[in-house]
């Protein structure tokens, strides 16, 4: 079925109660009726980061580092943010009630994700940020040289906390996309709440 070759796509396929959603490189966000595999919809999207279902609302990052909104009932596009174009964007991350994205020059953004409207943007003092994870009630990014900064949700002020991720974790280094929870929460029970 069209089902099970679109499985194979370039980010991870999302999945609410009867339904899953698709996209791939080549260029197609696809909605699926999991039941019978019958394609619901098919739009425009090149992408190979994981995307995030939010409401009734599909959000991702274009090949183009464009910030695109669908609705997920219909697929017809909300909102676009372009003004991240070639910054070279992670995937989102969703924490609390607020898109976060991190670029190629170390810097954290914040968007409504019901507008797509620019809310904050706090240089990290990071390189490239590679990754972003919602987690214990912070925020934790990551950058290509394996340091991480975080933010609270308790004081949502930016924290000047930078540690050696790479030290914490003994040599052994995660690609973007893969932060393995059991590590997180060590290094967050460890270094952080003994700052």
């Amino acid at each position: 079925t069209e089902l099970e070759k679109l499985m194979d796509s370039d980010s991870p396929a999302v999945a609410f109660d009867d339904i899953v959603f698709a996209a791939n490189y080549n260029g197609s966000l696809t909605r699926f009726n999991i039941r019978g595999g019958e394609k619901v919809f098919s739009v425009d999207l090149s992408t190979s980061k994981p995307f995030i279902l939010y409401k009734d609302t599909i959000i991702a990052v274009n090949s183009d580092d464009e910030i695109v909104a669908f609705d997920a009932i219909n697929g017809s596009e909300t909102w676009k943010n372009s003004k991240y174009k070639f910054r070279r964007l992670t995937a989102p991350t969703l924490y609390d009630d607020y898109l976060y994205f991190g670029d190629v020059e170390g810097y954290l953004h914040k968007v409504d994700p019901t507008t797509g409207e620019i809310a904050g943007l706090q240089s990290t003092n990071l390189i490239a940020v590679s990754q972003i994870e919602a987690f214990a009630n912070k925020l934790i990014v990551q950058d290509s040289k394996e340091f991480a900064f975080y933010l609270s949700k308790v004081n949502p002020t930016y924290k000047d906390v930078i540690y050696k991720w790479r030290t914490f974790l003994d040599g052994k280094v995660f690609g973007s996309g893969l932060m393995l929870t059991n590590h997180l929460e060590n290094f967050w029970n460890q270094e952080i709440n003994s700052a």
